[in-house]
């Protein structure tokens, strides 16, 4: 689908080898993507309208793999987490992820500088998760603008009974029985008490659950936006990130955690005035934590359809 791919040439840190271990299994993305909200979000529509700050991720290979939001004329905002792949092309401001909008390679990845990965595969207090992810956020530069008009960061995080909306193209039912969709998918549901979700940080993270508990965003939607207001006039509120249940409730429903990139949102902007700052990052304990289902859960021909 699309020819070559921009490679990395910046990054806020390096990574550690629990990290570099799951990758090179390809099973990273899977085992977080899990915990993300949903494909042809799963009880969500199509979209109603062109959001053209919406991204699309590929990998090395032309697989969609995760979502983003444009934040600026050539960053976009995504999960930690999506930003594996040595070569990623994006593509803005289309419905359909397959065609139309603004195609740009990635020539720079600046994860955030307090995004780790802990392998907690051997601790019997995690059952149910193999790793716990903290601050999941990256922002990716494109090769050049592009003319879609980014979407702002709110301006205060969102709270418990707040009405959003996810967006994203990842799986429709949980279990990949069903083609993933060309068309992008919305679904309106709540940010919920932060009790709801397993090991979340309030302070950094949001906890969102359909009212049915039947709905939520799924693989491949990782790192797509969380959106609040109303049409034509949406803010950035959340960014998907990973399951929020430990249960062994079916996947893709139930809680969820998103990162809030209104709590970062020192980081995102003084990263987009300022690329060196990108370079020579200065890492800080991380604080916030989350769950994702164990990597055998998932195989990577998973999350390599396109």
């Amino acid at each position: 689908m699309f020819e070559g791919g921009g490679k990395r040439t910046g990054s806020s840190r390096s990574r550690g080898p629990a990290f570099a271990a799951v990758v090179g299994a390809g099973a990273l993305l899977g085992a977080i993507v899990a915990a993300a909200p949903a494909s042809a979000i799963i009880g969500g529509v199509d979209a109603t309208e062109e959001y053209e700050f919406m991204a699309a991720l590929f990998d090395d290979k032309g697989a969609h793999m995760c979502g983003g939001a444009l934040v600026d004329e050539e960053w976009v905002l995504t999960a930690g987490h999506c930003t594996f792949p040595e070569e990623i092309t994006v593509r803005v401001g289309s419905t359909d992820h397959t065609q139309g909008g603004s195609e740009r390679e990635v020539v720079e990845v600046v994860e955030h500088p307090d995004y780790e990965v802990e392998d907690v595969s051997d601790d019997p207090d995690y059952e149910l998760s193999e790793y716990l992810l903290w601050n999941d956020l990256a922002l990716v530069r494109l090769d050049s603008p592009v003319e879609q008009t980014p979407i702002d960061l709110g301006e205060v995080s969102s709270v418990p009974d707040s009405a959003v909306r996810v967006l994203g193209w990842g799986m429709v039912d949980e279990f990949g029985e069903k083609d993933k969709p060309d068309m992008l998918q919305q679904l309106d549901t709540e940010v919920v008490d932060p009790e709801r979700c397993a090991e979340m940080d309030p302070e950094s993270d949001l906890c969102s659950e359909h009212p049915t508990d039947e709905a939520q965003a799924c693989i491949t939607d990782s790192g797509g936006p969380l959106i609040r207001g109303e049409e034509g006039d949406w803010e950035l509120v959340g960014v998907v990130s990973r399951d929020g249940d430990f249960d062994e409730s079916p996947l893709c429903v139930g809680p969820m955690v998103f990162t809030d990139p209104v709590a970062h949102a020192d980081w995102i902007t003084s990263t987009i005035g300022d690329e060196t700052s990108a370079k020579t990052p200065e890492p800080v304990p991380a604080k916030g934590v989350g769950h994702v289902r164990g990597a055998d859960d998932h195989r990577p021909s998973d999350f390599e359809r396109g």
